[in-house]
C-alpha cells in the first residue's frame, strides 16, 4: 500500500468512527524497520532485519473511551468497530473532543539521512573493536556488545483535524562485560542511542566508561556504616530523579500521592536546584512536537531555584484535574535537564571526605517512589575518601528520602555528559549500610 492510499485508509477510519457515534476519534499508524547486532561472550551472535507495523483506533463514544490495535492496513474497518465495542464498555473518557490543531507546532528533527552511513557492518566491526580492546585489558572477561539502526513512519490523526506524519531514525550501540572471581562479580556497561549519527557515536568513549569501572573495580573491600556523600553520574541522574518526576505527574496529583499536591511556587528545594524540560532538543529520542492528541509541547521550567512552578498533564489527565494541557505524554517530561552548578567534578570530587560514587543501582525501582523514600543495593560504586577513589564498594545498599536530599545542599558539577547534557550530582547526609 502506497503513501496516497495509506491516508486514504485513515481518513476513512475517521469517517467510520464518526459513524459508530463517536464523538472523538484517534488514529495511529507506525512502521518499524529494524537492524540488529548482537556480540554475546565475545562473539557475534546475531545479525538480523525486521520490519513490524502497528495500528491503534481509539474511540470515545458516551462518554467512555475504547482502543483496539492491530497490524494489517487492510484491517483498520474491524479495529474501529472493536474500538466502538470497547469504548462502550470501557473506562470513562474526561474529554468529549480532541483539541483542534495548534496554529504551529514547534519543529523538531526526528530523521537524518546521515544513519543510512551506519551499515550493520559498520556497527559488527565497532562492536568486534570493543570486544578486542577489553579483551586486551583482561582476558577474563564475558564480554557482551550490540548495536542498531531504525527507521521510522508514523502517521497520527483525530478527527478535530489534528494530521501529523513523521520519519524517525535512530542508532544505538553499547557494551558491557562481567567478570567473575570467586565468588566477586563485576558488572559494568555503557551505551547510547541518538536520532542523527553524530560524535555521540563513539566506540572509544563507551569504551572510556567501561575502563574507568574495570580500573577501579579491580579492589574491593568493604565500607563501614554510616553517613556519605552519595555521588551520581550523569548517566544516572534521570533514574534517580524519578521521584520527582512522578510527583509532577498530574495523575498523581489527581489522585492524592504527589508529596508536590499544593506546594506551587513554594520553595520546596535548594535555590541552585533547577530542572528544565526540554522536548525540543533535534535528533534526542525523547523530543516531539506534539503529544499524542495534538496539543503542542512547550519547554519549560518544571522547578526553578528550588521552587516547583508546574504539573504535568496530557489530555485526559487534564479533563479530569479541569487544567489546561501541558503537551506531556502520560504527564510525564520529556528531558529533565538539570542546571549545572558553578565547579568541576573533579573540583567536587575533591570536597568529600567520605562518599560513595555510584553507577548502578539493584532495586532503586522497587522502592517507595511517590513519596521519595528509596533503598536500594549498590550494584556497582566506588568508595571516596579525601577526594580520591579507592576501591570498589561490595555488600552496602543507600537509603534516604529524594526530596529531602534536594533540599539538604545538594550540588552539580559545572561539566555536563555531552550525550545526555546532565552533571554530576552530589548529595551529601546519605545513609550508607554495609
Amino acid at each position: 500500500m502506497n503513501l496516497e492510499e495509506q491516508r486514504e485508509s485513515v481518513r476513512r477510519a475517521l469517517d467510520l468512527g464518526k459513524k459508530q457515534g463517536a464523538s472523538a476519534v484517534h488514529v495511529n499508524c507506525g512502521n518499524v524497520e529494524k537492524q540488529t547486532v548482537t556480540f554475546a561472550s565475545g562473539r557475534l551472535k546475531e545479525c538480523s532485519q525486521a520490519s513490524s507495523e502497528k495500528f491503534t483506533v481509539t474511540l470515545v463514544i458516551g462518554g467512555r473511551r475504547g482502543m483496539a490495535s492491530g497490524n494489517d492496513w487492510n484491517a483498520l474497518p474491524a479495529l474501529v468497530e472493536r474500538a466502538a465495542i470497547f469504548a462502550r464498555n470501557g473506562a470513562v473518557a474526561h474529554f468529549e473532543k480532541y483539541p483542534a490543531p495548534a496554529p504551529s507546532y514547534q519543529k523538531v528533527k526526528t530523521f537524518s539521512a546521515s544513519v543510512d552511513a551506519l551499515t550493520p557492518e559498520r556497527i559488527i566491526d565497532d562492536c568486534a573493536g570493543m570486544v578486542s580492546a577489553l579483551k586486551k585489558l583482561d582476558a577474563d572477561l564475558t564480554i557482551d556488545a550490540g548495536g542498531g539502526i531504525q527507521h521510522a513512519t508514523s502517521l497520527t490523526a483525530t478527527d478535530a483535524g489534528f494530521w501529523q506524519e513523521e520519519q524517525g531514525t535512530l542508532w544505538s550501540l553499547g557494551a558491557g562485560y562481567q567478570k567473575t572471581t570467586g565468588t566477586d562479580m563485576l558488572f559494568s556497561g555503557s551505551g547510547r542511542s541518538w536520532r542523527a549519527h553524530n560524535e555521540f557515536y563513539d566506540p572509544k568513549g563507551i569504551l572510556s566508561d567501561l575502563e574507568f569501572d574495570l580500573r577501579h573495580g579491580s579492589k574491593t573491600a568493604n565500607a563501614s556504616s554510616g553517613p556519605v556523600t552519595l555521588i551520581l553520574p550523569p548517566e544516572l541522574l534521570k533514574m534517580f530523579l524519578t521521584p520527582l518526576a512522578l510527583a509532577l505527574n498530574g495523575r498523581n496529583v489527581c489522585k492524592g500521592t504527589s508529596p508536590l499536591k499544593g506546594h506551587l511556587g513554594e520553595q520546596r528545594f535548594a535555590s541552585n536546584f533547577t530542572v528544565f524540560d526540554n522536548p525540543h532538543i533535534d535528533f534526542a529520542p525523547s523530543s516531539a512536537s506534539a503529544d499524542n492528541s495534538g496539543v503542542p509541547t512547550v519547554a519549560r521550567h518544571l522547578v526553578k531555584d528550588g521552587v516547583p512552578l508546574c504539573f504535568l498533564y496530557d489530555y485526559d489527565t487534564a479533563g479530569m484535574a479541569k487544567e489546561a494541557p501541558t503537551g506531556n505524554e502520560s504527564c510525564s517530561p520529556y528531558a529533565m535537564l538539570v542546571q549545572p552548578g558553578d565547579a568541576s567534578f573533579e573540583a567536587l570530587l575533591k570536597t568529600v571526605k567520605r562518599g560513595v560514587y555510584v553507577k548502578e543501582f539493584l532495586g532503586f525501582g522497587q522502592s517507595n517512589m511517590d513519596n521519595g523514600d528509596f533503598s536500594a543495593n549498590l550494584s556497582l560504586a566506588f568508595w571516596v575518601e579525601n577526594g580520591e577513589i579507592t576501591h570498589r564498594v561490595k555488600n552496602a545498599m543507600v537509603a534516604g528520602n529524594l526530596f529531602e536530599l534536594l533540599r539538604d545542599g545538594p550540588q552539580f558539577s559545572s561539566d555536563t555528559h555531552p550525550w545526555n547534557q546532565q552533571p554530576f550530582a552530589f548529595f551529601p547526609h546519605v545513609s550508607l549500610k554495609a
